[in-house]
Parts: C-alpha cells; sequence; structure tokens
C-alpha cells in the first residue's frame, strides 16, 4: 500500500492528549501501517524540523484536535499554517481529526488561519465513546491509498521520462516578447508545459513537430534571470536558467561586476579588484624602470577626455572602490591618470568627492600633490646635474685652451 520512503500516517498531538493518540494509534497498528506521531508540546524550540519533514514525507498528515492543540495552532499559527500549505497537497492530505470538538468551523474561525488552508482539509469527527473509530479508520485509509496511488503513477511518469533531454535555444533573450524553443533530442511523445516564476498558469507551447515546441517569454519577467521549469506530462524534466539581456542595462556598472566576480557585497568587490590588479602586475625589475621612464616623460598636466571614465582609476573613484584605488595608485602611469578630466572636466579626486567619498577623495589629492612635488624635485635635480655637467666641461675646455698659443681664455678677473 505504502512508498519505502513515505510514512502512510503521521499523527501530531498536544501534550495532553496522549492517550488518546495511543489510542488511534493501536487501532491503525492492526493494518500493519507505517505509522509516526509527534508530539507537539515536547518540541518546544521554534519551528521544529521534525514536524516539517513529517508534512513532507506523509500521505496522511492527522492533527488531533482536541482544545489543547487548537491552542498549539493558534499559538504557531505563523509558522504551522504556511508550513501545511507548502506540502504537496496531491500526495499529502491533511486530516483534522475532531475530538470533543463540538463546532468546528466556528472554532477554527477564532484562528487566523486562511480560508483556502483549512478547507483542503479532510475533516473526521472521532466519537469520544469510539463508536465510529472504524468508520474513521476506513476513511483514512482511502485516502492513504488514493495518495499513495498518486504518487505510484508519478514515479512511474518520473522513470519514463528520466532519460529525456533538451536543448533551449536562444540561451539568453534580449527581454520579454522573444520566442524560445525547445529541442528535444528523442522523439516527445507527452504534454508538453513550461512554468515561470512569478506566472502562475503554465506558459502557452505550440507543438512544432515531435521534436521540438516552442514558447514565448511573458511580459511580467523583470528580472536578469529566468528560470524555465519545463515538463512532460506534469513530471518536472529540467529546469533552465535564461539570461535576459534586457535586465543587465538596468544594472549599475558595481551590481553588473559584482555579478561577474560572484561576490555579494561592493567592499567584496574592491577587496577581489585590487588583489588581482595586485597579482597582474609586473614583476620584471628592468620593464618597469622602462615603464617608469616612459610615463615620467609623458605630459603630467590636465588632458581632457570626451568619456565619463576615461580611466579605470576614474571609474574606481567615482564608486568609491578604495583598496583598487590604492593598488592602482602604486602602478606605472597612476601619476598621469590622476591629471586626466573627463568629459565633465572632473579628475578621479573631483569624481570621488562629488559621489560623498572623501576619504579616498583625501587620498587622491594627497597623492597628486606628492606626485607633483616629486616632479619638481626631480626637474630640480635634473637641472643641477646638468649645471654641473656643463661646468665640469667648461673646466676641462678652459684647461685644454690655456695650452694654445694661438688662443687666449678670458681671465676670471675679465
Amino acid at each position: 500500500m505504502s512508498d519505502y520512503s513515505f510514512r502512510d500516517i503521521t499523527i501530531l498531538h498536544a501534550d495532553q492528549d496522549v492517550e488518546w493518540c495511543k489510542y488511534l494509534e493501536g487501532n491503525f497498528r492492526l493494518d500493519k501501517l507505517k505509522l509516526h506521531t509527534l508530539n507537539v508540546g515536547q518540541l518546544c524550540y521554534n519551528n521544529p524540523p521534525e514536524i516539517e519533514v513529517a508534512v513532507r514525507e506523509s500521505y496522511v498528515v492527522m492533527l488531533l484536535v482536541t482544545s489543547n492543540f487548537l491552542t498549539y495552532m493558534e499559538s504557531k499559527v505563523d509558522w504551522f499554517e504556511p508550513m501545511l500549505r507548502k506540502r504537496d497537497s496531491e500526495v499529502t492530505t491533511v486530516v483534522a481529526a475532531l475530538v470533543d470538538i463540538d463546532n468546528f468551523p466556528e472554532e477554527m474561525g477564532k484562528l487566523p488561519y486562511k480560508d483556502e488552508s483549512r478547507n483542503s482539509w479532510a475533516v473526521i469527527e472521532i466519537d469520544v465513546q469510539g463508536r465510529n473509530i472504524k468508520e474513521c479508520i476506513t476513511q483514512i485509509l482511502e485516502i492513504l491509498d488514493k495518495n499513495s496511488s498518486k504518487r505510484n503513477e508519478r514515479s512511474r511518469k518520473v522513470s519514463e521520462h528520466r532519460a529525456v533531454d533538451f536543448e533551449m535555444i536562444p540561451s539568453s533573450i534580449q527581454g520579454p516578447g522573444e520566442k524560445v524553443a525547445i529541442l528535444f533530442h528523442e522523439e516527445m511523445k507527452g504534454t508538453v508545459t513550461v512554468n515561470i516564476p512569478g506566472v502562475k498558469t503554465d506558459i502557452p507551447v505550440k507543438v512544432v513537430n515531435p521534436y521540438s515546441v516552442t514558447f514565448i517569454v511573458p511580459d511580467v519577467v523583470v528580472k536578469d534571470k529566468v528560470r524555465v521549469q519545463v515538463n512532460v506530462d506534469g513530471v518536472k524534466i529540467k529546469r533552465v536558467t535564461l539570461l535576459n539581456k534586457s535586465m543587465m542595462y538596468h544594472l549599475t556598472s558595481i551590481e553588473f561586476m559584482c555579478q561577474s566576480y560572484g561576490v555579494a557585497s561592493k567592499e567584496e568587490l574592491d577587496r577581489k579588484l585590487a588583489d588581482n590588479f595586485n597579482k597582474s602586475l609586473c614583476n620584471d625589475g628592468c620593464a618597469k624602470q622602462v615603464l617608469d621612464d616612459v610615463m615620467g616623460n609623458s605630459s603630467t598636466g590636465s588632458i581632457d577626455h570626451n568619456n565619463k571614465f576615461p580611466t579605470i582609476l576614474h571609474w574606481a573613484a567615482a564608486n568609491g572602490l578604495s583598496e583598487f584605488c590604492s593598488a592602482l595608485l602604486s602602478s606605472v602611469g597612476s601619476v598621469v591618470a590622476c591629471g586626466i578630466v573627463n568629459c565633465e572636466g572632473r579628475d578621479p579626486a573631483d569624481l570621488a568627492r562629488i559621489n560623498n567619498h572623501h576619504e579616498l577623495y583625501s587620498l587622491l589629492v594627497d597623492f597628486a600633490r606628492e606626485s607633483e612635488f616629486f616632479k619638481e624635485t626631480k626637474e630640480m635635480a635634473d637641472t643641477c646635474d646638468l649645471y654641473v655637467k656643463y661646468c665640469s666641461q667648461a673646466t676641462g675646455q678652459k684647461r685644454q685652451n690655456s695650452q694654445d698659443d694661438n688662443y687666449v681664455f678670458p681671465s676670471e678677473s675679465n
């Protein structure tokens, strides 16, 4: 009658109703059922997973409804009611077994349970004298047989379609309204349906031939990734994710970079970019010296550009990526990059300031000031070197000419 991985019946009862539970358990045992009982009063922690597992893996979840259990249901309504509602209603039925409850609809009406939840339950009344216990057991066994048969049929279909494979073309879409094709590797004899999260009904599917079907992406799709569930005869075969390019254009550059690098925050992205950049730097000292000399001879004044972010330093500064900016400033060409202004007339420091990244702004300003100081110092040192070299040459020329009778070198007194 039952599946090895499923419980036939799980009875949930209050701590004060242990004797009633034993009475029901004894009657069910006569039919050699796989029975499980849970005393909810002993599960004193929040959202007991034992109950969630029992609801998920039982053909019948029997609520032994007494005044004590109604109190429990009221105290746990925010968790208990949604948890029961999430069950697979095709193979799991909630049975409210009433014990000494005169007016169940009225009692349930006092609880903040949704109508669709309690209307989906089966309700039986157990006579306190036990006169109708056999009828109640028979009714529950009928529910059990029906659910077990449905699950077995589903398992059979899953086995038949287990080898079904397909491709979805294209793998990315430009937005809602685009046609997508599902191409099966073998002839498909069952009925193909498609589901997309956020759409309550099946997406209309057009059969092209025994090997392919098409569907139109609905207008309600507003995410950058569309998860498409493909079913055959009601059996879930495979879920495929389509990339929605139209939504990518609505992402900020930081959001896009976070998705590309698989990080959850801007701070993680900052560290990731800085680390990757440092690892990519040239370790050849001679090559670095050549680059320093080349870039050092480049103009360090203000350079106009027609882009908003003419260099990666401008983008990093505008987005407040401090660690990445520090890594960029330590590389060749950073002095030149600091002097480049974008299409709005702003350099990296300006972009950091107008986006309220004040510490980064100070860092960039200090770097530019120190770079200008070192530049002036270098120019002064170069001038001194040139002067010393000229003087040395002049002194040597004087000594050489003093020995020439045909040329008189002016004396210092002249």
